[in-house]
C-alpha cells in the first residue's frame, strides 16, 4: 500500500476512534452501557490501531520520538509484569491503610497512594525481570537447550 495512502489511513482511525468515543461518552442515555461495552470498543481499536500505525510510520515524527523514550520502553519491557502485579500493592495498600474515604481521587493523599501503587507496581515487575524472566531467556543459548538438527533435516543435507 503506497505510504502516503497508509498514513492518511492511520491519521482517520485516530480521528475517528476520538470523535466517536467522545459521542459514545457524552451521550448518558438509556443504554450508556451496551453503546460502551460495544461501539465503544470498536472506536477505542480504532483510537489504538491508528495510534501504533502513527507510531510505526518511522522515527521521524512526534508521536514515535515520545514513545521512543527509554522510560516508557523500559515500562512496556516490563508492562505485563506490571499487569500480574498491581492487585499485590493495591490490596497490601488497602489492607494497611483500611478502607479510605476519598471523595475526589483530586485529592493529594489519593494521588500519593496511587503513585506509590505504580512504583511498588514497577519495582516487583523490575525484580521479576532482572531474578526471574531474563536469566529464563539467556538459557535459549545453552548448547543443551539449542535446537537440535532432526533426522529429517540430516538427510535432506546429504
Amino acid at each position: 500500500m503506497c505510504p502516503v495512502i497508509l498514513k492518511r489511513l492511520c491519521w482517520s482511525a485516530v480521528v475517528v476512534g476520538s470523535v466517536g468515543l467522545f459521542f459514545v461518552g457524552s451521550v448518558n442515555a438509556p443504554g450508556y452501557e451496551t453503546r460502551v461495552y460495544t461501539i465503544g470498543l470498536t472506536f477505542f481499536a480504532l483510537l489504538y490501531g491508528g495510534i501504533v500505525g502513527v507510531c510505526a510510520r518511522g522515527s521521524g515524527n512526534i508521536a514515535s520520538a515520545l514513545l521512543g523514550a527509554s522510560f516508557l520502553r523500559a515500562i512496556s519491557k516490563r508492562s505485563y509484569a506490571m499487569y500480574v502485579f498491581q492487585l499485590v500493592p493495591l490490596y497490601i495498600s488497602f489492607a494497611l491503610l483500611g478502607r479510605m474515604n476519598v471523595v475526589s481521587l483530586a485529592t493529594l493523599p489519593a494521588l500519593l497512594l496511587i503513585l506509590g501503587i505504580a512504583l511498588v507496581t514497577y519495582a516487583m515487575a523490575w525484580l521479576s525481570w532482572k531474578y526471574l524472566g531474563n536469566p529464563i531467556l539467556r538459557l535459549k543459548h545453552w548448547e543443551w537447550f539449542a535446537k537440535k538438527p532432526t533426522l529429517a533435516t540430516d538427510e535432506a543435507g546429504e
